[in-house]
């Protein structure tokens, strides 16, 4: 279970303050490491990680994190999502409007859980201006139950595959259901939006396909 709100910051706050006073510590480091995987980035992070001595940035676990960082920090809203970089052997295809963008496996329940609402909002609203990519994270012998998943809900949108999660987790996606909302252009305008918001964001922005 995720500590809540204003104990990460808290901690955040105490992990500045340390790195302010023990710019030499490799523990330091670890933290931040772990405090990234599971939390995302955050800038508050980031400020520890440069009070840190040059012996511990250019180590290699900090050279290792500040790549990571780079990397997180182009999935923050209003940057461009690197579809590119997910183009393969697939292409992400952009809606006209907008793309929803959902990371998970086949074998996460909260993940399985949404494919019946994202059916819902699919039939509304699916067509030019609005379309949903799912990048499954499977591990290569799960793949087959990940098609498996496919094939049963007859999943109408782009099914693409990041087997071993190789390029989500260059991008420090560890925690699924992850989401992004693009626009036409691949900005990222919403991050983990629920399904709730979706329908309502949509229903403000176009119109639904049987209007």
């Amino acid at each position: 279970m995720k500590l809540n709100l204003p104990i990460l910051q808290k901690e955040d706050t105490l992990l500045l303050k340390f790195t302010k006073k023990h710019p030499n510590s490799y523990y330091a480091l670890w933290q931040l490491v772990k405090k990234q995987k599971n939390d995302g980035y955050k800038i508050i992070n980031e400020n520890a990680f440069d009070n840190l001595s040059p012996k511990i940035r250019k180590s290699k676990l900090g050279l290792q994190f500040s790549k990571d960082i780079t990397a997180a920090k182009q999935l923050l809203v209003g940057n461009v999502f690197p579809t590119e970089q997910f183009n393969n052997p697939s292409k992400i295809i952009l809606g006209e409007k907008y793309t929803l963008v959902d990371f998970w496996f086949s074998y996460c329940g909260p993940c399985i859980a949404q494919i019946p609402k994202y059916l819902e909002i699919n039939k509304k609203y699916s067509g030019k201006d609005f379309q949903i990519v799912q990048i499954s994270t499977d591990v290569t012998k799960n793949v087959d139950n990940w098609k498996r998943i496919v094939k049963k809900y007859d999943l109408p949108w782009q099914s693409l595959l990041d087997e071993n999660a190789k390029i989500s987790t260059a991008f420090n996606i560890n925690v699924f259901p992850t989401n992004f909302l693009l626009d036409s252009q691949g900005k990222i305008l919403k991050r983990d939006i629920s399904q709730d918001d979706l329908e309502i964001f949509l229903g403000a922005n176009i119109k639904k396909v049987n209007n």
